[in-house]
């Protein structure tokens, strides 16, 4: 029970199917999701790659004492999807998350498969936590969406889950501020005056801010230049390519010339056009400039800027759908 802006008591409880661990003290509180294990949709995927490669090893055995290297070959192939389930199952059985917070950051940690990974924001940025609608996850099954929202606008997906009520319950022990900051001393203010700096967590490195007499100008920077795409998407399709006809080849020379050359070709067409229109989306640009009252918005794609007043300005506002803003 915790008091809300009014004076009167809100009751927080938490759902009695719930696996969420609660830590909390007077600063910092931590919700932590241990994980599934095998009850659910990781057993499932996992016993299923698991009968899948009991039945693929046992036509590999039948090839191997036959002495049809062909017939080998084409099993081997036939056994990638079992490993890719079990890869799966795995993932889902050992994905666990946590979200602690103080009074001077938000954590996210997310543990699975393949390690750890580790986000934070800064407390005093947030401004709301929220429960979106549910998406389809990876194993086509509703999902809602925990978010937070910062001050400036901007928000950050979370965590999914396909319990709305749970995520709801952790958005409302997620949303009270913890700890107390110390107030620093009017000498030390007066002597040495805070300069806000952007920070990466919460203002993108694709966005940059200039302000100049009379008026302020925000650009939108190629989303191309964010997280090393610009070699990352060339080198997947080259690598990509690399396989396709290492793949190709060995199934030309198993089915001696039986295997349709045209399936490569296309494979490899349709790699290089996806990475070709990927680059031409994120390459986009754009800016928009204040002076002297009025509001000009140029895209890099656009003939002609548009303008208009700040008078004529109501609000800003951005839509959502799924992960596209």
């Amino acid at each position: 029970m915790v008091p809300s802006q009014d004076g009167t008591f809100v009751i927080k409880v938490q759902p009695a199917r719930s696996r969420i661990e609660k830590s909390e003290t007077s600063d910092r509180i931590t919700l932590t999701m241990p994980p599934r294990g095998f009850v659910g949709v990781g057993g499932a995927y996992t016993l299923g790659a698991l009968l899948w490669l009991a039945f693929v090893g046992f036509l590999l055995f039948e090839a191997v004492r036959r002495k049809n290297r062909e017939f080998a070959v084409l099993i081997l192939v036939l056994g990638l999807p079992g490993v890719l389930g079990l890869l799966a199952g795995l993932g889902q059985a050992l994905r666990s998350w946590s979200l602690e917070r103080d009074a001077a950051w938000l954590t996210l940690r997310r543990r699975g498969l393949l390690g750890s990974v580790l986000r934070r924001w800064p407390a005093p940025d947030i401004g709301s936590f929220y429960v979106r609608d549910g998406v389809p996850g990876p194993d086509l099954s509703v999902r809602s969406q925990l978010t937070v929202g910062f001050r400036n606008g901007r928000s950050v997906d979370l965590i999914q889950d396909e319990d709305d009520e749970e995520l709801q319950w952790t958005a409302a022990m997620l949303s009270e501020s913890r700890g107390t900051r110390q107030a620093a001393s009017p000498l030390i203010l007066a002597a040495e005056p805070d300069r806000p700096r952007a920070d990466p967590a919460i203002v993108p490195t694709t966005l940059a801010c200039r302000s100049f007499e009379g008026g302020v100008e925000v650009s939108f920077l190629p989303l191309l230049r964010s997280k090393g795409l610009w070699w990352r998407l060339p080198l997947e399709a080259l690598l990509g390519t690399v396989a396709i006809v290492a793949v190709s080849v060995v199934l030309h020379a198993t089915t001696h010339g039986a295997f349709p050359s045209a399936l490569p070709r296309l494979a490899v067409f349709s790699l290089l056009g996806w990475t070709g229109w990927r680059i031409w989306v994120l390459a986009r640009s754009a800016a928009v400039r204040i002076l002297d009252g009025i509001v000009t918005v140029r895209q890099s794609r656009a003939k002609e800027p548009l303008e208009f007043g700040v008078g004529e300005v109501e609000f800003v506002q951005t839509y959502r759908v799924g992960r596209r803003t």
